[in-house]
């Protein structure tokens, strides 16, 4: 029964996948059945390992663009991380010029400030020094008059005792 039950798959099977005609499997010996029964599960085996091979490589396809698309996500997140890394160096260049700038200005107006604070301090400077020279030369003056005064005062003493006459001249004094 067993033999009677696979020689039926066979010639099933055969029909199916040999492309073979009824009416010329009948006329088949069962050795010749089991020889085109052994040919196809050689085939059917092969095409299976076919099969297997082109699945494995389909995976690993799929698994190659899953990557690829993988890299090319991060290439674009590291492309955008590139672009706020560069847009915020030009910023921070753009602070420091601007910065630079504040700075210079700074220093342009404490400059301009400390030359007009000197030129005060040199023309307060001259009008104090106008000023002592001028109480200067008056106390100069005034002390040169007042020795003139006694120098003249003790040329007219010595000179009357030297002549023991008396000058009618009026002291030159100073005039008020």
């Amino acid at each position: 029964m067993i033999i009677i039950f696979l020689y039926n798959e066979c010639v099933n099977y055969i029909r199916r996948n040999a492309g073979v005609k009824e009416r010329e499997l009948k006329h088949l010996s069962r050795a010749e059945l089991l020889e085109l029964l052994l040919a196809q599960t050689k085939e059917t085996e092969r095409l299976s390992a076919e099969l297997e091979q082109a699945q494995r490589e389909l995976a690993d396809r799929r698994l190659r663009l899953q990557e690829a698309g993988s890299l090319a996500q991060a290439a674009i997140e590291i492309n955008g991380v590139m672009e706020a890394a560069q847009a915020a160096a030009q910023q921070y260049l753009d602070n420091i010029r601007l910065m630079e700038e504040e700075a210079r200005q700074q220093c342009e107006q404490m400059l301009a400030d400390a030359e007009k604070k000197a030129a005060r301090i040199r023309q307060d400077l001259l009008k104090d020094a106008k000023t002592e020279a001028s109480q200067l030369t008056q106390k100069l003056l005034e002390d040169a008059r007042v020795k003139a005064e006694q120098a003249t005062k003790k040329r007219e003493a010595a000179a009357r005792q030297k002549g023991g006459t008396k000058d009618k001249r009026k002291p030159q004094g100073r005039k008020k």
